[in-house]
């Protein structure tokens, strides 16, 4: 990736996860919206610096990420949305030529919403990309080999399709009384995966197709007496969350019969499955609540029922993820309570208790009744409490400094620091803090210092810092340098404190800013983030790796974790090992780590490796690297390398071996490699090695070792 810069890497993460907004968008519309549109744009721009930078552009897909020239691209939407939906699709590789245009993208991206069964009925995307004349974006993908038994099920889903597409316009022109009967529909029925194959082909239409199959079951049960709807059911729940939201919207839209039946469909649903239905679509309309709630209240017309539901889609936001953006959007705006005044206040009261509950469990959002908070609301400028609050507490201090009674004041300070922090008086406890600290009669400044420690105790500190982490989200200029001051401040009074604040807190910029409190605090912290390095957590052990190699840790503290069971911790391991002196025990780590599963990691693991500090342990890990065929040509040429400057007659051994015939047959042989390798090598055996290599009966090795020396051709 140009030498994998951080620049090239931001570039194509961009790029991506462009797409993938792109792709989210209009699996929600469609592709000619007037948004999707604008996505559209903004993706082709950043492809389009992204193939000025490599040409072609390559991307490798697996079900959990994505890479370009090896380089896994990090964002989150990319891993957890794009990448699956494309290896579901059987995508390997997508690449993208120079010149590829708005309109080829676009084409693209409709491919890309089509259902996955379709997608391989009609031959996979390589297939349909070619007939769209797609020339400049390739595909790559599994190879579709089709059983017997798949086309037996491609023409049933075919016949069915048909005929389900014409009954369903017959019934729509009202040129027809009655659709699929008898044993055409309970075919149908009785493969709800080919039904919501059919029914999801057009995205946009499915609901007028489901109210269609709606109604066509709801007849054949008056009909027959047959009871259907089980069946039916499960074809409901198996639709995708976008096919959910479309269904539930689209049935204000329709009218007579259709609309009807599909009411008569949802209505046999009780209120649990009913809310994951209205969840899907509140996720995808967070912004505009009042839409979702129209559409409900046509499904779910009785009061009773459709409140039922409501407090089950509430109960369904404790699960959502907390890093989801429409997640965090949802619980936003429903915890704003809009009152009396909105048309929906009884529905939107079923849902703001719970998703202030969760906001206010974030720490992202403060409810409060009180007339201050409507105040806030309202736009008026609050009166600065808090600043007074804060002053009014430091200049009694310091003035009582000044007296004979200032003894008698610190014996209450810190139990008065107590109570305020209890209080939630934040303001107050950090005007003590800055009035100690502001102490300047010589005979009061040991008696402020000790009193200082008094006060800023362990529960003290926990509660300024809860408080502070709370309410630090819009903090900016120099009343973020007053919070990193006394952050900095609370940990050198209370380092655990602000430590377990550290594997709390969810601001991305509080943890900055304790990570670099915690690092200014020096070498003295060594024992707590040694002890930190055996937390069951993970975050935490990475966390503590964070700090360790800034306050003069060692390669022999990363020990206990060099194993560790999360990638995420062995490859902040690597980091650390980066930034540590090299020596012995490091390159026993690096050695580890070149077998290591995770392609990352043992990627840049290589970049480390020095073979001149290699044990015995690293350079039989490195022997059995070489001599993998598996392996790649070019990490066997590097780790032959480094064998090579190892000074252990261990390396010179192992090198000997490499260089010996392993069969008749020999891909990708390393022997000339190998040969260079032991003629340099610094072990005592190595020249006697290389000598009897110039001498061996083998007429590989004997050709190798002279050409090596320079008297072969």
């Amino acid at each position: 990736m140009n030498g994998g810069s951080a620049g090239t890497a931001a570039t194509h993460d961009e790029t991506l996860f462009e797409l993938a907004q792109w792709l989210a968008r209009v699996q929600q519309y469609s592709a000619s919206h007037p948004a999707c549109a604008q996505l559209g744009e903004r993706t082709h721009r950043a492809l389009s610096r992204s193939l000025a930078i490599a040409s072609p552009l390559s991307i490798d897909v697996l079900k959990d990420g994505m890479s370009i020239e090896d380089v896994a691209v990090g964002h989150a939407a990319v891993r957890t949305r794009l990448a699956p939906h494309l290896h579901e699709r059987g995508v390997l590789v997508l690449r993208f030529l120079p010149g590829a245009t708005v309109a080829e993208l676009t084409a693209l991206i409709e491919l890309f919403t089509l259902p996955v069964q379709t997608t391989f009925d009609r031959g996979g995307l390589r297939a349909l990309a070619s007939e769209r004349g797609l020339a400049r974006i390739q595909i790559e993908e599994i190879a579709h080999d089709i059983s017997a038994d798949e086309r037996a099920a491609q023409r049933t889903r075919a016949r069915l399709r048909t005929s389900f597409a014409d009954v369903l316009r017959e019934l729509l022109a009202k040129r027809a009384i009655r659709g699929l009967t008898g044993a055409e529909l309970l075919e149908l029925l009785d493969h709800p995966e080919i039904a919501v194959t059919i029914l999801e082909e057009d995205p946009l239409g499915i609901a007028e197709s489901l109210a269609g199959l709606c109604l066509m079951v709801r007849d054949e049960e008056q009909a027959t007496g047959t009871e259907l709807y089980p069946k039916l059911r499960v074809i409901i729940l198996a639709l995708s969350l976008p096919s959910h939201d479309r269904v539930l919207l689209g049935l204000p839209t329709l009218v007579g019969d259709f609309r009807e039946a599909l009411v008569w469909a949802l209505d046999g649903l009780d209120e649990s499955e009913l809310a994951r239905i209205a969840l899907a679509s509140f996720r995808a309309h967070a912004t505009e609540l009042d839409v979702t709630l129209y559409a409900l209240s046509v499904a779910a017309p009785h009061d009773g029922r459709r409140l039922s539901t409501l407090r089950r889609v509430a109960l369904h936001f404790y699960d959502l993820p907390s890093e989801d953006a429409s997640a965090s959007e949802l619980v936003t705006v429903c915890a704003m309570n809009a009152g009396d005044v909105d048309s929906y206040w009884r529905e939107r009261e079923c849902l703001a208790p719970h998703a202030m509950r969760i906001l206010g469990g974030r720490g992202a959002f403060a409810f409060s009744t009180s007339a201050a908070a409507r105040d806030r609301a309202s736009g008026a400028p609050p009166p600065d409490y808090l600043g007074d609050q804060r002053r009014v507490m430091s200049e009694l201090v310091k003035m009582a400094s000044r007296t004979r009674r200032f003894e008698q004041l610190c014996a209450k300070l810190p139990q008065t620091a107590v109570t305020f922090a209890r209080a939630g008086s934040t303001e107050s406890v950090l005007g003590i803090v800055d009035g100690l600290r502001g102490v300047t009669r010589e005979e009061c400044k040991e008696l402020a210092k000790n009193t200082l420690r008094e006060v800023v105790s362990p529960a003290v500190a926990g509660l300024l810092l809860a408080d502070t982490d709370t309410t630090s989200a819009d903090i900016e200029g120099e009343k973020l340098d007053d919070l990193t001051t006394t952050v900095r401040l609370l940990t050198a009074l209370a380092p655990t404190v602000v430590f377990e604040q550290l594997e709390l807190s969810e601001s991305r910029k509080m943890r900055r800013i304790f990570i670099e409190s915690l690092v200014a605090a020096g070498p003295r912290l060594l024992p707590l983030v040694r002890r930190k390095l055996h937390a069951p957590s993970w975050f935490v052990v990475r966390n503590a790796l964070v700090i360790l190699t800034r306050i003069g840790g060692t390669a022999a503290d990363l020990l206990p974790v060099a194993s560790h069971p999360n990638e995420k911790v062995r490859l902040e391991v690597l980091r650390s090992l980066r930034a540590l002196p090299s020596d012995a025990q490091a390159m026993d780590f690096v050695a580890a780590y070149l077998t290591d599963p995770v392609q990352e990691i043992r990627q840049h693991s290589l970049v480390l490796l020095r073979g001149e500090l290699l044990s015995a342990e690293g350079v039989a890990r490195l022997e059995r690297i070489a001599a993998n065929e598996q392996e790649s040509e070019d990490r066997r040429r590097r780790v032959v390398e480094a064998l090579g400057r190892c000074p252990l007659d261990a390396a010179a051994t192992a090198l000997f071996t490499l260089l010996q015939p392993r069969g008749l047959l020999e891909i990708g042989s390393l022997r000339d490699v190998v040969a260079v390798a032991l003629r340099g090598s610094p072990a005592p055996l190595g020249p006697g090695y290389f000598a009897e290599g110039l001498k061996s009966p083998a007429w590989r090795v004997r050709k190798a070792c002279e050409r090596a020396a320079g008297g072969g051709t």
